[in-house]
């Protein structure tokens, strides 16, 4: 071989390693590219569900708080370890239990309006805004204010409600609020330590009492309902409904909802367990009623004598819608302002209590038939019950 081919054959050699050193940098640089971009994919997601726990991002969900551990001045304790003081509970829970003021309508003797005030206790589940309170508290309110524990008022509106386990889910405006953390109430056994911490008489906001459970499922019949409840021998009061029953970690284990009263009975205080209206809290939350149970959203007169007939400008006496809830299921099924109703399931409706029970009556998923007289004509509204 001459000089000038092994000078050839040495450059296409040469050419050869080159070409094949510059695919092995591309195939390399190519793998190396891939890995960073799985490491920081795979670091996104972990950060992502790290920040999601620590509820440092918001996911557009609402979160009721159920962690067991808990920090209280700088030291963190957990289920595992000792039960708090009393006042470790206090200051542990303070700022998640409210005021609530409530006004309503009522009529005299001599049928002059005038406004009604009531008051109870609510308590915050989630830091935008959600409390949860009973029923009977905010039951024919048309003004409710949510008072915090810094003197800070807000104006609530009522999500929904579940009247057989006498509770009301409401919302104001706000945000960064201490929610509570549900407890376990299945978990609780008689003689265990509880604190309620509520507005008792409606003036006292802040008070903190407490006791030991006394009994658990106690059955207690409370209007025309009856409930399995929780009782206690810690001091219960008048505006206390709707307040918080806490075990000895600071968590909810029952709403205060009752109180038995007469002369000389003291220690007789009840509160809904938490597990019994866990589902039903979130149904509220999401939809704006429990599944099954989603109210009319009517307000409704029981008009009796000439001075409502007036009033209401209506020519009989009877039953008669006076407001509808927007977006309510009154309103998607076309009831109206000033219909008479007069019958539920062909069954007659003579006063408001009767319309309230028949409805209730209704079960999920069938047929409800409200009959109505609108503009001297008898007609059918026909729809599910949901």
């Amino acid at each position: 071989m001459s000089n000038d081919e092994k000078f050839q054959q040495l450059n296409d050699d040469r050419i050869d390693y080159e070409k094949n050193t510059n695919k092995k940098k591309i195939i390399r640089i190519i793998f190396i590219g891939v890995l960073i971009f799985a490491l920081a994919l795979s670091g996104a997601y972990i950060g992502t569900k790290w920040a999601l726990d620590q509820n440092l991002i918001d996911d557009g969900t609402t979160v009721l708080h159920q962690a067991a551990d808990r920090i209280i001045n700088d030291v963190k304790y957990s289920k595992d370890e000792q039960e708090l003081s009393i006042q470790q509970i206090a200051a542990l829970t303070a700022d998640s239990v409210v005021e609530i003021k409530t006004e309503a309508a009522a009529y005299s003797y001599f049928m002059q309006q005038y406004v009604t005030s009531g008051s109870g206790s609510g308590v915050i589940l989630t830091s935008d805004g959600y409390i949860i309170t009973c029923y009977h508290v905010i039951e024919n309110a048309t003004k409710t204010i949510v008072r915090l524990n810094n003197g800070t008022e807000y104006q609530a509106e009522i999500i929904g409600q579940d009247v057989d386990n006498d509770i009301a889910i409401l919302r104001i405006e706000a945000n960064d609020l201490l929610p509570v953390v549900l407890g376990d109430s299945s978990k609780m056994v008689v003689g265990d330590t509880v604190v309620v911490v509520g507005n008792p008489l409606g003036e006292l906001g802040g008070t903190v009492t407490s006791g030991i459970l006394s009994a658990l499922d106690r059955a207690i019949t409370i209007g025309d309902t009856k409930m399995n409840l929780l009782q206690t021998n810690a001091a219960v009061n008048p505006g206390n409904s709707g307040g918080a029953l806490f075990n000895a970690y600071g968590e909810l284990i029952g709403v205060v909802n009752a109180k038995s009263s007469g002369n000389s009975i003291e220690g007789l205080g009840f509160a809904i367990p938490i597990n019994t209206i866990k589902e039903q809290i979130e149904q509220i939350i999401e939809q704006g009623y429990v599944s099954g149970k989603r109210a009319l959203g009517i307000t409704v007169i029981d008009v009796n004598n000439d001075y409502l007939m007036n009033q209401y400008g209506v020519s009989d006496y009877g039953i008669y819608i006076t407001a509808i809830a927007e977006d309510s299921l009154a309103e998607s099924v076309g009831l109206k302002v000033k219909d008479q109703i007069i019958s539920i399931n062909n069954i007659e409706v003579t006063t408001v209590n009767e319309l309230q029970q028949l409805y209730k009556n209704c079960i999920a998923k069938e047929e409800v038939i409200i009959k109505i007289i609108r503009d001297d004509i008898e007609r059918a509204i026909t729809f599910t019950r949901e």
